[in-house]
C-alpha cells in the first residue's frame, strides 16, 4: 500500500515538474521594456522585448539537466528495485546542481534596470529589465522533478509490474 502510494504521488509530481519544466523553457526569462521619447515633438514609443532561456549566457544548460532529469524520472519508473532506488536518489541529487546552473544563469536586472539616457534635454529613453516567469519556474520544476524520482525510487519503480505484464501477455 505504501509502494503504491510513493509510486502515485511520485507519477503526481513528474506530471507537474515536466509541464512547469516545459513552461519554463517556453516563458521568457528576461523582460526588457524600452521607452523613448522626445519632448520637443510629442513623440513616445514603447518597445517590448523578452528573452528565452536559450538567449542567456550557458542556458543550453539548463535544457541539458532539464532532460537528464526527466530521462532520470522515466528510468526509475521503468526499473525496479535497487536500481529504481538509485536513480531516484540520483534524480534528487541531479535536480539540487541543477539549482546552481540556474543561479549561474539568472538575468542579470540590475544591468539596466530603470536606466535613463538623455539626449541635450528634449529627448530620453528608458530601459527596464525584469526577470520573466520561466526563471521562476525554472528552480520548481527541478525541485519537483527531483522529488518525483526520489519518490518513485523509494516505491521501486513499476519494473516488476511491466514483466508480470509483458509475461502475461505472452502466455
Amino acid at each position: 500500500m505504501v509502494r503504491r502510494m510513493l509510486l502515485v504521488g511520485g507519477a503526481a509530481l513528474a506530471l507537474i515538474g515536466f509541464v512547469l519544466g516545459l513552461s519554463s523553457i517556453a516563458l521568457p526569462w528576461l523582460d526588457i521594456d524600452v521607452v523613448a521619447r522626445v519632448d520637443l515633438i510629442g513623440f513616445s514609443r514603447q518597445q517590448h522585448d523578452s528573452k528565452p532561456v536559450f538567449a542567456l549566457d550557458g542556458g543550453a544548460w539548463f535544457f541539458v539537466v532539464l532532460m537528464l532529469l526527466f530521462l532520470l524520472v522515466l528510468a526509475a519508473t521503468l526499473t525496479s528495485g535497487a536500481v529504481s532506488r538509485l536513480l531516484g536518489g540520483a534524480g534528487m541529487a541531479l535536480s539540487v546542481a541543477g539549482l546552481a546552473v540556474v543561479v549561474a544563469i539568472w538575468p542579470d536586472t540590475d544591468a539596466g534596470d530603470s536606466s535613463v539616457v538623455s539626449a541635450l534635454g528634449f529627448a530620453q529613453a528608458q530601459t527596464e529589465l525584469t526577470v520573466g516567469v520561466g526563471a521562476v519556474l525554472a528552480p520548481i520544476a527541478l525541485l519537483i522533478l527531483g522529488a518525483a524520482a526520489l519518490l518513485i525510487g523509494l516505491g521501486g519503480g513499476i519494473g516488476d509490474w511491466l514483466r508480470r505484464v509483458v509475461a502475461a501477455a505472452a502466455a
